[in-house]
């Protein structure tokens, strides 16, 4: 998670039989606000795509 973009998403239906994963969505990125600093603070890349707007300034 260190040198890569993560693509912060969720499943939008269930898995068909037989496969490993159904359709999947991105999260808003006020959603998934309170996640970030923690993620950062382990590592995680400042490259995060999600949809929308973070809720508040960042610097």
């Amino acid at each position: 998670m260190c040198n890569h973009p993560v693509f912060l998403c969720r499943p939008q239906k269930e898995t068909p039989e037989g496969c490993a994963a159904g359709a999947f969505g991105q999260i808003s990125a006020a959603r998934m606000e309170r996640y970030v600093v923690g993620l950062q603070a382990h590592g995680a890349t400042p490259m995060m795509i999600t949809k929308g707007n973070r809720s508040r300034c960042h610097s």
